[in-house]
């Protein structure tokens, strides 16, 4: 076995991820779920992030409205999680960095488009799940489904939600009120931005 010098070795090319036509229109809790998911991959052993460790990210980011809607559906994050490990098996050894797959890149371009479509001006976790229940081939999308959540629910759950201005750097945490369409209120935890929007 011949032994080789690191400092003779090429620099590892950076990942950018997410892409950056993307990271400036990713709501502060998306832009977590995305980030957690490049740890969450090789917790579970993997050297490719998959839409199933987005959706890990989005349980484990801050409590952006994606968790609230599928509370309001009865699905808790423990659930969640245990639907997406009978697929991917429980935590393992961590083996280094990951990099995105395709099905990770596939749902942050379709979050983006189901965004566009809700008139969104920025793409939150919300959007996320959206595309994953959109998504026929996406693995976190039918753990989704296992557990009861179909996507023209969660659509219009999304779409009759008040919908907050993007988030702006500099933000401070605020609580407000978010009114479902059923008229149920819940107590949100958000960020007040430089310029005094809002976004949960």
């Amino acid at each position: 076995l011949d032994l080789v010098d690191p400092a003779t070795l090429p620099p590892r090319p950076r990942i950018v991820w997410p892409p950056p036509e993307y990271s400036d229109r990713l709501s502060r809790p998306a832009a977590i779920a995305v980030a957690i998911a490049r740890i969450e991959a090789p917790r579970y052993g993997h050297q490719v992030i998959s839409d199933q460790h987005i959706l890990l990210g989005v349980l484990r980011s801050d409590d952006g409205p994606a968790k609230y809607l599928l509370a309001t559906m009865g699905v808790t994050p423990a659930q969640v999680r245990q639907a997406v490990e009978r697929s991917i098996g429980r935590p393992k050894p961590a083996i280094g960095d990951a990099a995105p797959g395709p099905s990770a890149s596939r749902v942050v371009d379709l979050a983006a488009s189901e965004a566009q479509g809700l008139q969104h001006e920025y793409v939150g976790t919300e959007h996320l799940l959206l595309a994953m229940l959109a998504d026929q081939e996406s693995a976190a999308g039918r753990a989704l489904h296992e557990l009861g959540v179909e996507v023209a629910t969660f659509r219009k759950a999304v779409s009759d939600a008040v919908r907050l201005p993007k988030f702006q750097a500099g933000a401070d945490a605020v609580e407000l009120l978010w009114i479902d369409d059923q008229r149920n209120a819940h107590l949100l935890r958000g960020v007040r931005g430089v310029d005094g929007r809002i976004l949960v």
